[in-house]
């Protein structure tokens, strides 16, 4: 099992999985070889992929069991890459037990998770887990340096995706991201009385339809503050000097609870809820654990 929040650098890692196992080159991987390739390509008979357009359901798991006993038709061995595994139904985990704790000579099961406490206790213990660090600036940049982006714009993106390549490519594909996180980061530094909440609301409001990004951005601002509370060993450069000033305005206790409103939040948005009420209660709280964890 590889464990990440970083959905990108989990695909990448089981590709590299299995072309290390199937590349026909010495130096493995090559990305070269028509294995390799293949695997690339998406195009191997051998590889089946679950969870990716839909959460892994006790359908899928019958049919992961199902095709489990047919033997590989290219390769020495079977892969079974099932991603989002910590979103699978408890039911759909159980009916995997089995196949995972005695695989047929022939099978690899490859499970991705971001949140290894949602995964049953039962699958943990019947495989290997691997949790990926995070990425470097310059691993991403590595990474990113010859597609089409601004660099100035590739910059900011590297110093607010916290080494997560998922987050820096969906930050450079959003036109509004940076309107959004100056809106959040002036919300967090200045909201301080329910005349700047009603104004905040207005502005949050324009992004309606990103609301669940919005607030995903949000919480990421009150995570690092957190997170800059407790680490008092980062280096000063000019965005710690930032949160810094940021952190200083919250007790511990208020970014914790806040952090829990900004989550529940995010719940309501995949309800039927009224946007203008999710938010409007979300700052109201706010403003309320601000007041009362001083």
């Amino acid at each position: 099992m590889l464990v990440s929040s970083d959905k990108v650098l989990l695909d990448t890692f089981a590709d590299l999985l299995i072309m290390q196992d199937v590349c026909g080159f010495a130096k493995k991987p090559c990305f070269e070889c028509a294995n390799c390739q293949k695997v690339q390509s998406g195009n191997a008979l051998d590889i089946e992929v679950f969870g990716e357009q839909k959460n892994i359901l006790v359908a899928d798991s019958n049919k992961v069991v199902a095709d489990s006993v047919i033997v590989p038709f290219e390769f020495e061995k079977k892969y079974f890459i099932l991603k989002n595994f910590d979103k699978a139904t408890e039911q759909a985990q159980n009916k995997l037990l089995k196949v995972i704790e005695e695989p047929r000579i022939f099978d690899k099961f490859i499970l991705l998770a971001s949140n290894l406490d949602a995964v049953l206790p039962t699958i943990r213990s019947r495989v290997e887990t691997f949790r990926l660090p995070a990425l470097s600036k310059e691993e991403i940049f590595s990474v990113l340096k010859y597609e089409p982006f601004d660099r100035e714009v590739l910059k900011k993106s590297l110093d607010l995706c916290d080494g997560n390549l998922t987050k820096c490519l969906k930050i450079l594909n959003d036109a509004d991201f940076f309107q959004m996180q100056a809106l959040a980061e002036r919300l967090v530094m200045f909201m301080q009385s329910s005349a700047h909440m009603l104004e905040y609301a207005s502005e949050i409001i324009k992004y309606k339809g990103k609301i669940g990004d919005f607030l995903e951005i949000l919480n990421g601002i009150y995570v690092e503050l957190l997170k800059t509370k407790y680490n008092s060993n980062q280096t000063l450069d000019a965005r710690q000097s930032q949160l810094n000033v940021m952190a200083s305005k919250y007790s511990n206790l208020a970014l914790i609870k806040i952090i829990e409103q900004i989550n529940l939040a995010i719940a309501k948005t995949k309800s039927n809820l009224a946007v203008t009420e999710i938010v409007d209660n979300l700052l109201l709280k706010i403003l309320e654990i601000k007041y009362l964890c001083k």
